[in-house]
């Protein structure tokens, strides 16, 4: 890459573009500031102009990462037919933009691997898990209200949290193989649909 691929886009958002590209194929630790310098062509002041650290770059990278992700799947309130069809729908539209975005997410799940015990990188992990959480529990309560499941939310809060995990860990375990986590993503959310069911049968 070169500066020139800077001329059409913001030089912040051609940064973030380098670094995830970086980041995902090398890992956050193993990528420096030098590295993004020179992947990019902008001057070290231009990376710290716009984002002050190293992990306040990445910050902006799991952050942007994460709302594209989500803006490109179909809010539950949009998709028409049973709560349960919605569901199906979203998790099918999930797997498949998740494939298609393995990069930023191979990121994520090295960043959540190994940066545990980095307060900064934490905080990162934590936001992207929050946001993630309230996108997906949006899905899984509708459903299920409907199996008559007692606290739907709170099982919502618990699936949400249990996919966002078992979701990195297929990134991880995939090594970018997207064929087999597309059908990890089907088996998790088969695994979730029969989980809500069985609450509800149990409460009922």
């Amino acid at each position: 890459m070169s500066s020139a691929g800077a001329t059409s886009q913001s030089s912040r958002e051609y940064l973030m573009n380098v670094a995830e590209e970086l980041m995902a194929a090398r890992g956050y630790h193993r990528t420096s500031i030098a590295d993004i310098r020179r992947a990019s062509g902008l001057p070290v002041g231009s990376i710290y102009h716009h984002f002050k650290s190293k992990s306040g770059l990445l910050a902006a990278v799991i952050e942007r990462g994460s709302r594209r992700f989500f803006a490109n799947l179909p809010r539950a309130v949009d998709i028409s037919g049973s709560s349960e069809e919605a569901m199906r729908a979203y998790w099918s539209a999930a797997a498949a933009t998740i494939a298609e975005h393995i990069s930023y997410f191979q990121l994520e799940a090295d960043i959540v691997w190994h940066g545990a015990a980095d307060p900064e990188l934490a905080a990162v992990v934590a936001k992207a898990t929050d946001y993630a959480r309230d996108q997906l529990v949006e899905v899984v309560e509708p459903f299920a209200r409907e199996c008559g499941v007692g606290d739907p939310r709170a099982l919502a809060v618990e699936l949400a949290l249990t996919s966002v995990t078992f979701v990195r860990g297929a990134v991880i375990e995939s090594g970018g193989d997207t064929a087999y986590l597309e059908r990890k993503i089907g088996a998790l959310y088969r695994m979730l649909r029969a989980d809500i069911i069985a609450q509800g049968d149990a409460g009922s």
